[in-house]
């Protein structure tokens, strides 16, 4: 009898204690999926993004409106899709590092015209990337580090 009770009390308990554990699992992963959605909404880029979801914040963004980039390095694969009138600047002390040296290109050009116009790029370092600008105004870069591999 004494066995058997400390049975169902031990059974209770890691009951107890799996529902708890899962309770802070779902608490957890929901949080993650509120933090990736504010990303977009609080205009901000974070580590660990890939280039499509880099693309969807700035798609979020307006004229006007500042990109925030968090520190850490990107690996950029393709066009980022800047638009007109939008700042992307770093968002701490520390330069993002937009990286390109996995491209299949020796140098990975992103081109751009008019969707650039009134824009800036403030605080970011760019690795094997070169921009190509036709027909831009006013597009702005500042404290900006360039490291190309040849």
């Amino acid at each position: 009898m004494k066995l058997l009770m400390a049975m169902a009390f031990l059974g209770f308990g890691i009951t107890a204690c799996t529902k708890s554990v899962l309770t802070e699992n779902v608490a957890t992963e929901s949080a993650k999926l509120l933090s990736q959605t504010n990303t977009v909404t609080n205009l901000t880029i974070t580590t660990g993004m890939t280039l499509a979801q880099m693309n969807q914040v700035i798609a979020a963004a307006n004229a006007g409106d500042t990109v925030w980039v968090e520190a850490g390095t990107y690996n950029i694969t393709g066009r980022i899709n800047m638009k007109a009138g939008v700042t992307m600047a770093k968002k701490t002390s520390t330069n993002p590092i937009f990286d390109a040296t996995g491209s299949t290109a020796q140098l990975l050009a992103l081109s751009y015209t008019t969707d650039l116009s009134n824009s800036t790029f403030s605080g970011i370092t760019f690795w094997n990337i070169r921009f190509v600008i036709n027909g831009s105004s006013k597009t702005t870069f500042k404290i900006l580090y360039f490291r190309l591999w040849g």
